[in-house]
C-alpha cells in the first residue's frame, strides 16, 4: 500500500493544540467550534495540559471578539488554577495571553510584570512556538513608550527565534509585531521598511495566509513610504477579509485606507471611511481608535475650510478623550482592586495550608508533610530517613516542668531543621509527635548521612540549652534508614525500617545512631520508652 493510501492519522491533543496557537493569528471562522472540541477531547483523554491550553485559546477569542473583560477574566482565572497545582508553563501562557490585554486596557506595569513572567516560566518542554511568541510580546511590551527609542536587539532577538522555529506564519506574526514596532520611532523606520518587504515576499511566495492585521501593517507602511496605489491595494483587500483576529482591526483597516482616500484628494470618500471605522471601534471597545478618527474628521472639516465643524469636532474630541481616561482610570482600578484582593485570597490560602503543615508548637513540618513528601521521593533518588529520639525526656518533664520541655523541643526543633539542610539542599525535619522527630535528605548516601548523623548526636550531646538549667544535658538516639532509586521501599516500610532501627538504638545504650549496616544481628523482645 502507499503512502497515499495510507489513513490520515489524526493529530494528538498537544498537536492541535499548537495548530490552534498559531491559527488564531491567522483566522478565527470556526476557530471556537476547534477549540471546544479539543478541550472536550483533552478532558476524556484526562491529558490536564493540553485541556488548559485548550480553555486559554477560548478565552484569547474572548478578547479578539472585543469581550476583553471576559478574557482577561477566564485568564486570571487559569492562572489561579495553575499557580495552584504547580503547572508552571501553564502559569507562563497565562501570563503571556494577560500581558497583551493588559497592555490594551493600559495597565502598562501589569503587561511588562506579566511578559516578563512569561518568558521566565518557559522551559524544555514548553511547545518551540512558545517561545518565540512570548519573547516577541516582551519584547513589544519592553518597547512601548520607551524613552531613548527602540531597542531593536529584543526585536532582533524574537525574530531570530522565529527563523529558526520554520513555521511561516509563526515568522510572518513576528515580521508584522517587528515592523510596525519598529516604525514608531525614525531611528527604527529603515528597517521597519526591510521588514515589510520581507512579509510581502513571504505572502506572495504562498509560505504565509496573511490576516488582517498583517495586510493593515504592510499597507500603512507603504503610505508611509509615499507608495500610494500599493498601499490602498493592501488596505482595500485587508477590508475584503470577513475574518479580523484583532478586535481593533476592521477600524484600523477604515482609517489608514481613510489617509490613503485623504493622499488622493477624496475627501468625501474619507469622510465616510472614518465614520465608519470610528462606530468599528466604539462597538469593539477600542476607542483609541475611535479619537483618532474623530481627530481625522476635524482635520477633513478644516481643509474644507468647515471650521465651526471642524471646532465642533475638536470640543467632542477633548471631551471624548476625558471621558475615556476617566473609564480607562475606573476599569484599571477595578482590575487592580480585583488583582490585590486575589492575591490577599492566595495568599491567606496558603498561609493556612502552610499551619495545616506544621506543628504549632515548634514551627516545624508535621507527619502530614512527611508522608506527601516521602510519597514523591521514596525510589526516585538516593534517600536517607533518620528518625530520632530525645533520650529519657520524660525525666525532664517530670523532675522539672513541661516549660521546661518545650523549650528543649523547641531549640532542639531549629538545630534539626540547620542540620536538614547542611545534609541536603532539599532536606528537611518534622516532629513526629512528642519527643520523637525525623530528618529526611534527599540525593544522601548511606555512608554519608551515617557520618552527619554522627555529628549531630555529638553537636546535640555538647549543646549549651538556652533557659534550662545546666544540671540537664539531653541527648538523642538515632535510627537511620536509606533508600536508592528503584527499590521495592515504599514510604510505609522506610519509616518502619527507621522505627526499628532507633527501637535498636535505644536497647543498645541510647545516644547512638544505628543503621542498616550497623545494626545489632537480633532485636530485644520489647519496646524501649
Amino acid at each position: 500500500m502507499s503512502t497515499l493510501d495510507a489513513p490520515v492519522q489524526q493529530p494528538s491533543a498537544a498537536e492541535e493544540a499548537t495548530a490552534l496557537e498559531i491559527a488564531i493569528n491567522v483566522r478565527l471562522e470556526g476557530f471556537l467550534e476547534r477549540a471546544e472540541l479539543l478541550r472536550d477531547r483533552a478532558s476524556a483523554e484526562a491529558d490536564p495540559h493540553t485541556l488548559a491550553r485548550a480553555e486559554l485559546l477560548i478565552a484569547d477569542r474572548h478578547g479578539r471578539v472585543g469581550d476583553i473583560d471576559r478574557a482577561i477574566e477566564l485568564q486570571r482565572t487559569m492562572l489561579e488554577r495553575a499557580r495552584s497545582e504547580g503547572q508552571a508553563t501553564i502559569e507562563g501562557r497565562a501570563q503571556f495571553y494577560l500581558a497583551s490585554n493588559w497592555d490594551r486596557i493600559g495597565l502598562r506595569t501589569e503587561s511588562l510584570e506579566a511578559a516578563n513572567e512569561g518568558v521566565r516560566l518557559l522551559d524544555e518542554s514548553c511547545p518551540a512556538h512558545w517561545h518565540v511568541e512570548h519573547h516577541m510580546v516582551l519584547a513589544m511590551l519592553t518597547n512601548y513608550d520607551r524613552a531613548g527609542g527602540i531597542d531593536l536587539e529584543l526585536l532582533e532577538d524574537s525574530l531570530r527565534r522565529a527563523r529558526a522555529l520554520g513555521d511561516p506564519d509563526v515568522l510572518l506574526l513576528v515580521l508584522n509585531n517587528f515592523a510596525w514596532t519598529a516604525h514608531q520611532c525614525e531611528e527604527g523606520r529603515p528597517r521597519a521598511y526591510e521588514l515589510m518587504e520581507e512579509m510581502t515576499t513571504l505572502v506572495a511566495e504562498g509560505r504565509a495566509i496573511p490576516s488582517a492585521a498583517d495586510l493593515d501593517t504592510m499597507g500603512w507602511l507603504r503610505l508611509a513610504s509615499g507608495e500610494v496605489e500599493e498601499a490602498e491595494r493592501l488596505l482595500e483587500l485587508g477590508l475584503s477579509h470577513t475574518d479580523h483576529v484583532e478586535p481593533d482591526s476592521a477600524a484600523a483597516l477604515r482609517i489608514h485606507l481613510a489617509a490613503v482616500r485623504r493622499r488622493q484628494g477624496r475627501l468625501d470618500d474619507a469622510a465616510h471611511l472614518l465614520q465608519h471605522g470610528r462606530s468599528e471601534a466604539l462597538a469593539t471597545k477600542t476607542p483609541e481608535f475611535a479619537l483618532e478618527a474623530l481627530d481625522a474628521l476635524a482635520e477633513i472639516d478644516a481643509e474644507r475650510g468647515d471650521y465651526r465643524r471642524a471646532y465642533r469636532r475638536l470640543r467632542r474630541l477633548v471631551q471624548e478623550r476625558a471621558q475615556f481616561e476617566r473609564d480607562e482610570s475606573e476599569r484599571r482600578a477595578a482590575v487592580l482592586q480585583s488583582i490585590y484582593a486575589a492575591q490577599r485570597e492566595r495568599d491567606q490560602r496558603r498561609y493556612y495550608q502552610e499551619l495545616s503543615v506544621r506543628d504549632p508548637l515548634t514551627g516545624m513540618y508535621n507527619r502530614r508533610h512527611l508522608e506527601d513528601r516521602l510519597s514523591e521521593l521514596v525510589g526516585t533518588c538516593e534517600l536517607a530517613l533518620a528518625m530520632l529520639d530525645i533520650d529519657h525526656f520524660k525525666r525532664v518533664n517530670d523532675e522539672h516542668s513541661h516549660e521546661t520541655g518545650d523549650c528543649i523541643l523547641r531549640e532542639l526543633a531549629a538545630i534539626l531543621a540547620d542540620h536538614a539542610l547542611q545534609m541536603s539542599p532539599d532536606g528537611f525535619a518534622v516532629r513526629l509527635g512528642g519527643e520523637e522527630f525525623v530528618i529526611v535528605a534527599p540525593g544522601v548516601s548511606a555512608s554519608e548521612a551515617a557520618a552527619s548523623l554522627a555529628r549531630l548526636r555529638r553537636h546535640v550531646g555538647a549543646h549549651r540549652w538556652q533557659g534550662v538549667p545546666s544540671t540537664i544535658a539531653p541527648t538523642i538516639s538515632i535510627g537511620l534508614a536509606t533508600s536508592s532509586p528503584g527499590a521495592s521501599d515504599t514510604r510505609a516500610t522506610l519509616l518502619a525500617r527507621a522505627d526499628e532501627l532507633l527501637y535498636r538504638a535505644k536497647r543498645a545504650g541510647r545516644n547512638r545512631v544505628v543503621s542498616d549496616e550497623t545494626a545489632p544481628p537480633s532485636l530485644p523482645p520489647h519496646r524501649a520508652s
